[in-house]
């Protein structure tokens, strides 16, 4: 019995023992001190698809917080949400100093790392061991990678690295300790950009993955839109507008295509980005690596200049443009819209009225120069058109050309059915005068259903028309569309756009290498998208301009939105955030 106990006794004691042990916790990494020294740099990895290079992140946030004191002074704050760790950890970003980001593609796996320079590296460890990551060391580098754990608050996917003085987060492991060397030795060593962001894809990425990449979300929008024309089709027989609407999807998609192929010949791409105060410019442009090549050529042939011209339409215009276009890239787009007709109704379109088409496209083609600027006119909810004015050789010329293209194509079988099926009829053809010019007026009853009358005060149809004006032809076609004629053709000095003088300076600053060039001012837009009536033209002060031109090294597309634009965005969000 004795014997019996002890041995009880004994083993109480080794369970005790061996409890004691396992609560025991194991001893931390020890924190290392950060490596110094230059490092060579090495080769770029293989499948680099994306390089970047923010020079500062924190004065990219400061230029907001210019706007509003909604957003953080530092960069700090907003990494700790991004990259799921402490603010402890966040805290000793070094947002002064630039951050580098790559992305890599090999087969169908992509992996990234952004690195970060921090103040003190042995500070980021012990932050980062606080937080439940499970922590590996990689010697050969000199890098500790943290992944998420049981015990982690992240998302799984987590992967955390420090190196030197950097924090580098990750997609994967493989990532990080792949791609880490080139981001923090080579990068560092490239000449810190003049914007705030640069990124740069390689030519190899442009003609490879990206050219892919886009033909097949081509493809696929292509298959998956026959697919929902066969359906519907199917579903009610063969609905002409359904026809009508593939056609146009199809011209659009092929316009898309010729654009991609282009990228078969393109050298490196490259995307920055700049705030100042609030405002803010993006300008995306591609080499042009072969001037021999389709893609070249095609760039060379783009006629160009500034874009002024489209600030010769009225001082009320809602949005403002101004385009030049070759000979060439006018008879291929011609092309384009007669084949798109012939497809829209093919019943009625056959060869001989797909030539009579082609040969009135071609003579207005013909008697067309490169430069049409034109704008989004609305003075009220009776006067709202669209107005152009096209360069011409021959103004009158253009004008019967025009008259003649617009009766040919409506007389089409099966465009005079949807006309009469949607309750709008054939169009009617007058003569009148407008504010001293002879203009050519085509009328169209407004869509309605059979017995259906418009309610009062809403117009009863809708107008173009068109005269020559100078070395152009003024079109407006909308309703209201004789009133907004005389207002395009008397739009000069303060009744044109040229009377706000900041918005010119503006327009002039972007130079002469436009080939193609638009400007809105959100706060006369917005308030129409949200309902209300406007009775008072305002100031064009928060300016938006999309051009797109050449360089000598190739095209390019650029976005400047003015602080005001970008302010007042802000509050639309976040009043339709907050659901007012």
């Amino acid at each position: 019995m004795v014997a019996f106990r002890r041995t009880v006794f004994g083993a109480a004691l080794a369970l005790v023992a061996l409890g004691s042990a396992c609560k025991k916790e194991t001893p931390p990494l020890p924190v290392q001190k950060a490596a110094e020294g230059p490092e060579t740099a090495v080769p770029a990895p293989e499948g680099l698809m994306l390089e970047g290079i923010v020079k500062a992140p924190d004065a990219i946030v400061s230029s907001f917080r210019a706007i509003t004191p909604l957003v953080p002074d530092r960069i700090a704050p907003l990494l700790a949400d991004v990259l799921h760790v402490s603010r402890e950890t966040t805290d000793e970003v070094d947002g002064t100093k630039p951050a580098y980001f790559v992305l890599v593609r090999r087969g169908i796996e992509t992996q990234f790392v952004l690195a970060l320079h921090v103040k003190d590296p042995g500070k980021v460890l012990a932050a980062l061991g606080k937080q439940g990551l499970a922590r590996t060391e990689d010697p050969s580098q000199g890098l500790s990678i943290f992944e998420a754990s049981q015990a982690s608050v992240g998302p799984r996917g987590q992967v955390i690295g420090v190196r030197r003085s950097f924090l580098i987060a990750a997609s994967t492991v493989t990532g990080l300790k792949d791609l880490a060397p080139f981001a923090t030795r080579t990068m560092p060593t490239r000449a810190l950009p003049k914007e705030d962001i640069a990124l740069t894809v390689p030519g190899a990425a442009m003609r490879g993955p990206v050219k892919d990449a886009l033909h097949a979300a081509i493809q696929e929008t292509s298959a998956r839109r026959k697919d929902l024309v066969a359906k519907a089709k199917s579903d009610a027989g063969p609905v002409r507008a359904v026809g009508a609407l593939d056609a146009i999807a199809e011209y659009t998609a092929r316009s898309n295509e010729r654009l991609v192929s282009w990228l078969a010949d393109a050298g490196d791409g490259h995307l920055t980005v700049t705030t100042a105060g609030g405002s803010l410019s993006i300008k995306g442009d591609i080499d042009v690596a072969n001037p021999e090549s389709p893609f070249g050529k095609q760039v060379a042939s783009w006629p160009v200049g500034d874009g002024t011209p489209s600030l010769t339409m009225p001082a009320g215009a809602l949005l403002a443009f101004v385009g030049r276009s070759s000979d060439e890239a006018r008879a291929e787009s011609s092309k384009d819209f007669a084949g798109m007709l012939a497809a829209m109704y093919p019943d009625d379109v056959g060869a001989k009225e797909k030539a009579k088409v082609d040969e009135f496209l071609g003579a207005w083609d013909k008697a067309r120069s490169e430069l049409t600027s034109g704008a989004l006119l609305y003075e009220g909810p009776t006067r709202l058109a669209l107005a152009f004015r096209l360069g011409a050789k021959d103004p009158a010329a253009l004008g019967k050309l025009t008259k003649d293209a617009l009766s040919t194509i409506l007389a089409i079988k099966g465009v005079a059915q949807g006309l009469t099926k949607e309750g709008i009829g054939a169009p009617r053809f007058a003569t009148a005068n407008v504010a001293g010019t002879a203009v050519d007026v085509m009328s169209l009853n407004m869509p309605h259903k059979p017995g259906e009358k418009p309610k009062p005060g809403e117009p009863e149809t809708a107008d173009v028309v068109f005269g020559p004006v100078g070395g152009d032809l003024v079109v407006v076609a909308g309703v209201g569309s004789k009133e907004l004629f005389a207002t395009v053709v008397e739009a000069k000095e303060a009744k044109s756009l040229k009377g706000y003088s900041s918005l010119e300076s503006y327009v002039k600053g972007l130079g002469g290498s436009l080939g193609a060039f638009a400007t809105f001012a959100p706060s006369r837009i917005l308030p129409l998208a949200s309902g209300a009536a406007i009775t008072t033209t305002t100031a064009p002060i928060d300016p938006v301009m999309i051009a797109v031109g050449k360089t000598p090294k190739g095209p390019f597309l650029s976005i400047d939105v003015s602080r005001n634009a970008v302010e007042l965005a802000g509050r639309f969000a976040l009043g339709a955030a907050m659901g007012k």
